[in-house]
């Protein structure tokens, strides 16, 4: 067992071994990657800078950005030198290679790469992956780090595959829905494999890394365009099996925040599933029956990040009346703990008081408008905010007076 698993282990080099420095180039840039524990395949270039004028440039930057997995790499002239004379390459011409994810050579061309080149063959080296994952798992059912890291595999394809499925209903001027078939074929595994990690790690009293997706949190009325931009992170919503997990999965992870309040990890996997979940169950009922240890703050709660989180998600589906419900709570909340006008506005501005502000300009509350505004200007830094304030009033064709 421990030779399988070890070839699928993240190898970690911390030094040069013998002469090889291109080796120990790619491990270095390797272990600074982000998600250590899941690498992505590697292209690296030689003779790019001399050799490419700025449109091939801008031109391969676009392939590179489009093809999320792969992970540029741009040799300087001593490495470069020295990856030609270990492949035998002459010539000046600009030439590239791919190394899987235990940097093995898999192709190399001279030029530069096709877009449709490097998607067959981060594709074929996905697929090799995800079979030796699911032999090792198979053969090994209580691997549960092989399992996490399959589970992430297993939602990259069916984020790709739905996103397929659901550009072609709009290509087609049809609904944008997965046929029961479809979703169960798509999301079947990878839901098993969720539920069965999520009960594991919540018996075993800790939260283990799990594969959800949060959206940027941003300006106020960009997360809409971002969503839709490849629909990237709306994808499980349209998943029956995914929602039907999120009602079954809830009272688990609530049953989690119950016992560890502050315990932001079980806060953001709750969040992910309230919004893929039909129950619609709301942060507040939660947070009613949170009973916080003696020297835990229960203002503090949810922790940051997790409001503006559920606000993204009611501003995706324009649910005005939504992020109202949600952020007048946390107004009340505030002031009833004392805590408002300790508030940084700076800091909540653009999370909480203008998204509150927003809904209340897009349903037409006039009095909550100005009792916010005359709220907000006890606060702290007031005139920092002040503009963004004034800004969002053009947006309604409005001008704002103070």
């Amino acid at each position: 067992m421990a030779t399988r698993w070890s070839k699928l282990e993240i190898k970690i080099k911390t030094g040069i071994e013998g002469d090889d420095d291109l080796e120990a180039k790619l491990w270095t840039s390797r272990s600074t990657w982000a998600f250590e524990w899941l690498p992505s395949p590697q292209i690296i270039f030689v003779n790019t800078y001399s050799s490419l004028d700025y449109e091939q440039w801008q031109s391969l930057h676009l392939v590179l950005d489009d093809i999320e997995l792969l992970r540029p790499e741009f040799l300087d002239r001593d490495l470069s030198e020295l990856m030609m004379k270990r492949e035998r390459w002459y010539g000046d011409e600009p030439k590239w290679a791919v190394f899987n994810t235990e940097l093995k050579m898999v192709s190399s061309g001279t030029g530069l790469p096709s877009k449709a080149e490097l998607q067959e063959l981060v594709s074929e080296m996905k697929n090799e992956e995800l079979r030796s994952l699911q032999r090792f798992v198979r053969e090994y059912p209580n691997q549960y780090d092989a399992k996490v890291t399959l589970i992430h595999h297993l939602r990259d394809i069916a984020l790709e595959k739905t996103k397929e499925k659901l550009l072609d209903c709009r290509a087609r001027g049809v609904e944008m829905a997965l046929s029961s078939e479809d979703d169960l074929l798509i999301w079947g595994e990878f839901a098993r494999l969720f539920r069965e990690l999520v009960h594991y790690y919540s018996r075993n009293n800790f939260y283990y890394y799990l594969p959800y997706g949060m959206p940027l949190i941003m300006e106020p009325g960009n997360e809409v365009e971002y969503l839709l931009d490849g629909l990237k992170y709306k994808l499980f919503d349209y998943s029956p099996t995914m929602n039907a997990l999120a009602n079954e999965l809830l009272p688990v992870i609530s049953d989690g925040i119950n016992s560890q309040p502050e315990n932001k990890d079980y806060w953001k996997l709750w969040a992910f599933l309230a919004a893929i979940s039909s129950k619609g169950q709301q942060v507040w009922d939660l947070l009613d029956g949170l009973v916080v240890s003696p020297y835990g703050d229960k203002s503090n709660l949810p922790p940051y990040g997790i409001l503006e989180y559920l606000v993204a998600n009611h501003r995706y589906e324009n649910n005005w009346q939504g992020i109202e419900d949600l952020l007048e709570k946390w107004w009340e909340s505030m002031i009833a703990n004392g805590k408002l006008y300790e508030t940084n506005v700076s800091n909540a501005g653009n999370v909480k008081f203008i998204p509150l502000l927003e809904a209340h300009l897009f349903l037409n509350h006039e009095s909550k408008v100005k009792n916010l505004l005359d709220s907000w200007k006890l606060t702290r830094n007031w005139e920092q905010g002040k503009p963004q304030v004034k800004k969002l009033f053009e947006r309604f064709g409005r001008e704002y007076k103070d």
